[in-house]
């Protein structure tokens, strides 16, 4: 399966903002960012796994109950 995106980050600090569709799309936005600041290394990288936790626990609550039982 080909990652589903990829992602720019700067090793200087800071979080990737955007998912870019294609590896090419990643590495021109990388370089943009290089050449925007000079001396910081941006690097582009793609997920190698997803894991999501699927149990979910939903509660319903009546808000015209106003707890008297007659």
């Amino acid at each position: 399966m080909t990652p589903p995106y990829w992602v720019v980050w700067c090793e200087d600090g800071g979080s990737p903002t955007y998912k870019h569709p294609g590896p090419m799309d990643a590495q021109r936005e990388a370089e943009r960012l290089a050449r925007a600041h000079p001396g910081k290394s941006f690097v582009v990288l793609c997920p190698i796994a997803r894991v999501t936790e699927t149990r979910l626990k939903v509660e319903n609550f009546d808000p015209t109950d106003d707890g008297i039982p007659f």
